[in-house]
Formats: C-alpha cells, sequence, structure tokens
C-alpha cells in the first residue's frame, strides 16, 4: 500500500500515491492517502498540488475534509 511507503519517506512510492488520489474519488480511500502525504517530508507539496489540480472532481464533503486535513481553503 502506498500509504506506507509514504509514511517511511520512500520516494519511490510518490508517484503511485499521486496517481492513486487523482484517479479514486472515495473520501475513504482519499483522506488517508493525504494525510500520509501531507505530513510526509516528500510528499507535502504534492499533496497539495494534486489536491489543488483534482479537488474539483471530487465529492463536495470529500473535498472539504481533505481541504481541512490539508490547512486549505478550498
Amino acid at each position: 500500500m502506498p500509504q506506507l511507503c509514504i509514511q517511511a519517506n520512500d520516494a519511490a512510492a510518490l508517484p503511485l500515491a499521486v496517481a492513486m488520489v487523482a484517479s479514486v474519488g472515495r473520501m475513504k480511500y482519499l483522506r488517508p492517502l493525504y494525510r500520509a502525504l501531507y505530513r510526509s517530508k516528500i510528499g507535502r507539496q504534492a499533496a497539495l498540488d494534486t489536491f489543488k489540480a483534482n479537488a474539483a472532481r471530487y465529492h463536495p464533503i470529500a473535498r472539504k475534509m481533505v481541504a481541512v486535513d490539508l490547512e486549505v481553503t478550498s
């Protein structure tokens, strides 16, 4: 699972994690992965950039909750 690799700061998992949050819209998958990305050293900026690029595709509740996790305004 990319979430564990991101938590371990494995840069090889970063493209997979970004691709997953860009293609999946379900909050139960988005939130844990975005949280892991945002809390990691290697994935913070990728989480912010990916969220900004894909926020409009997410369900409004998912968008709001992930925005809270990432400390951004949607």
